[in-house]
């Protein structure tokens, strides 16, 4: 089974990791996450992850 897990970081220090079971809901997510930090381009996410916030998806397998 494949999971989508969220993992933001804020201020170098990771917090909050969420599970999703499809790709669009972890998008979604992500784009409320970056909504509330105040991040709506591509420049003020580049400019805010030189200072350790940020914010990605993984694909991984779930355990067991």
């Amino acid at each position: 089974m494949i999971i989508y897990v969220l993992v933001p970081m804020e201020d170098g220090i990771v917090r909050d990791v969420q599970a999703f079971l499809t790709p669009t809901a972890a998008s979604e997510a992500e784009r409320a996450w970056l909504k509330i930090q105040g991040i709506h381009t591509e420049k003020e996410r580049e400019h805010r992850s030189d200072w350790g916030t940020g914010i990605a998806i993984w694909e991984c397998e779930a355990p067991g």
